[in-house]
């Protein structure tokens, strides 16, 4: 009996031996190459934070990979950033990714690239560089065409912003720091509100809905909708509106190729 059971021990890890051998076969066949994805250092600079390239150059380890094969569900990789990974011979399409494509955030640009029918060839190294683009859309504000108008906003409210809404979701950007962006995902139908409180009138909250012409229905990845806030009566604080909305699309100086990301 005892004899019995031992072989039946032997026998079981024999086949797992075995089935273990054959899973590390299919994971990487004879016939399998490499794929390296270059990482460079460079130095990208802008004057303000209104656009993705002030935030500043995402750190490689942030990034998401996907390798999938070419024209089939069959996943190979799908994690962390890596410089060189062993694939097996065949076409595969490659996704990037960094950030979170989130309802909205605060200084928060989502970056996606792929690049489709990467040749890997066996006993070789295939070197590919994947181009991230902005794919969300951003909101940046001025208050006051100049100077003076930016007195009056400080003159006749103690505080104030553009609060930014999202369906459910809204984030302001405040007089305290108007330098900051609100990202929301292509698609979106965002709605505008000036708010404040006045030092005078007992310190009345007050809330205007804004829209302008020049602003797009539906945003599409990569606009960047530039808002100035005026006040028209140098007399009243109220009559709030949008005297210019500058709508462009974020420029190749702000997009993101991985050969960009620093070496760590």
């Amino acid at each position: 009996m005892r004899i019995r059971l031992t072989l039946h021990i032997l026998s079981f890890v024999l086949l797992t031996l075995l089935l273990s051998a054959c899973v590390q076969e299919d994971r990487l066949p004879a016939d399998s190459g490499t794929l390296h994805l270059s990482i460079n250092k460079i130095s990208s600079q802008t004057e303000t934070r209104l656009t993705p390239g002030e935030i500043g150059k995402p750190l490689k380890e942030r990034f998401s990979l996907k390798i999938q094969r070419t024209g089939s569900q069959s996943v190979y990789y799908n994690g962390n950033f890596k410089e060189s990974i062993e694939l097996p011979a065949g076409n595969y399409d490659i996704t990037a990714t960094y950030g979170q494509n989130a309802t909205i955030g605060k200084d928060c640009p989502y970056y996606t690239g792929t690049i489709r029918e990467v040749k890997v060839e066996a006993d070789k190294t295939t070197g590919v560089t994947i181009p991230c683009k902005v794919s969300n859309a951003l909101i940046s504000v001025k208050f006051g065409a100049d100077e003076d108008e930016k007195a009056r906003f400080d003159r006749y409210y103690k505080d104030y912003g553009l609060m930014v809404r999202v369906g459910d979701f809204s984030l302001p950007i405040t007089s305290e720091f108007p330098n900051s962006s609100i990202y929301f995902p292509a698609g979106s139908q965002p709605q505008f509100y000036f708010y404040g409180t006045l030092k005078t009138d007992g310190g009345r909250m007050v809330s205007i809905e804004l829209d302008h012409n020049d602003i797009p229905d539906v945003f599409q990845a990569a606009d960047h909708a530039k808002l100035t806030l005026t006040l028209p009566d140098p007399e009243s604080a109220l009559g709030v509106n949008i005297s210019k909305a500058e709508v462009t699309t974020v420029q190749l100086d702000e997009t993101i190729p991985l050969s960009w990301l620093p070496v760590s």
